[in-house]
C-alpha cells in the first residue's frame, strides 16, 4: 500500500508536465467540475493523557459535482455531491444506517489580481428525526456547516490558499480543512499544489494536487493525500474532470 501511495503522489507531480499545453483564457466562463475518490481514515480513541485506547481503519468515498459560472470580478455556482463511511463529522447515523449523506453547498466569491474570496454553506438532505440521534449529530446532520476559499497573491503566479469545506470532492479533493501553496507550471492553467489537509486523518495529512488541460476546454485534475504522524495507514485520491465554456 506504502508502494501505491508513493506512486501516486509521484504521477501527481508530474502529470502537468506530462499533459500540459497553453489554452485560451477568457475572463467570463463557465466551469463545469465532476470528481471521484476514496480513501481510508483511523477513527482513533485516546484518553484524557492521550493515550491511544483504541484504532479503527474506516474506508471512505465520495463523489462531488460543480458548476460554477465568473463575470468580471464576480463568480458564483452550487456544488453538490455525497460521502459515505465517514461518521465523525456529519455524527454517527441512525443503528443499521450506513446510506450515503447527500449535501448541496451553493456559493459566491469575488476574484482579483491579488485576492480572491469563496464563501458557501454545505447543506446535508438526508432527512433524519431528532428522535434518532442525540442532540450535536441532528444539529450537524440538519443544518449545515460554511464553506469558505481564501486565495493570497496572483493566481497566475505561486498563491497561498487557505480552505475549509471548498474542495471537490468533498473530502479526497484535498481534506475538510486546507492550507496550502500552488504554483503555475508551464501555463496558467497547468497547476502544481502542495499542502496540509485537515479531517478526516488522525493528525495531518500531507496533500498533493495537480491540475492540467487535455484538448480544448477539457481539463483534468488529479488528488492525493497521505497521513502524517497519525495511527495507522491514511490515505485518500481522486480524479476531477472539468469543462469550460
Amino acid at each position: 500500500m506504502r508502494n501505491l501511495l508513493n506512486h501516486l503522489v509521484i504521477l501527481v507531480v508530474l502529470s502537468p508536465y506530462i499533459l500540459a499545453f497553453v489554452p485560451n483564457p477568457d475572463s467570463s466562463l463557465t466551469t463545469v467540475e465532476i470528481g471521484a475518490g476514496f480513501g481510508s481514515y483511523t477513527d482513533v480513541s485516546r484518553n484524557c493523557q492521550g493515550d491511544v485506547v483504541s484504532v479503527r481503519q474506516v474506508p471512505f468515498s465520495d463523489v462531488g459535482v460543480s458548476v460554477r459560472h465568473q463575470t468580471s470580478n464576480v463568480r458564483f455556482g452550487v456544488a453538490g455531491g455525497s460521502t459515505t463511511g465517514d461518521r465523525r463529522f456529519f455524527g454517527d447515523l441512525p443503528e443499521g444506517q450506513k446510506d450515503r449523506i447527500w449535501f448541496v453547498n451553493p456559493n459566491a466569491g469575488l476574484n482579483y489580481r491579488d485576492f480572491g474570496m469563496d464563501l458557501g454553506y454545505v447543506i446535508p438532505l438526508n432527512d433524519y428525526s431528532s428522535s434518532q440521534l442525540g442532540y450535536s449529530d441532528y444539529s450537524v446532520i440538519t443544518t449545515g456547516f460554511p464553506s469558505l476559499k481564501f486565495r493570497f497573491a496572483p493566481v497566475h503566479g505561486p498563491h497561498l490558499t487557505l480552505g475549509f469545506a471548498s474542495n471537490l470532492p468533498l473530502l479526497t479533493g484535498g481534506g475538510l480543512a486546507e492550507l496550502g501553496m500552488t504554483f503555475p507550471l508551464s501555463s496558467p492553467a497547468s497547476t502544481l499544489g502542495i499542502g496540509l489537509a485537515g479531517y478526516p486523518w488522525d493528525r495531518t495529512a500531507l496533500s498533493v494536487k495537480s491540475d492540467f488541460p487535455l484538448v480544448n476546454n477539457l481539463g483534468m485534475g488529479l488528488r492525493g493525500q497521505i497521513g502524517l504522524g497519525g495511527e495507522g495507514t491514511e490515505y485518500g485520491m481522486a480524479v476531477v474532470g472539468r469543462l469550460r465554456f
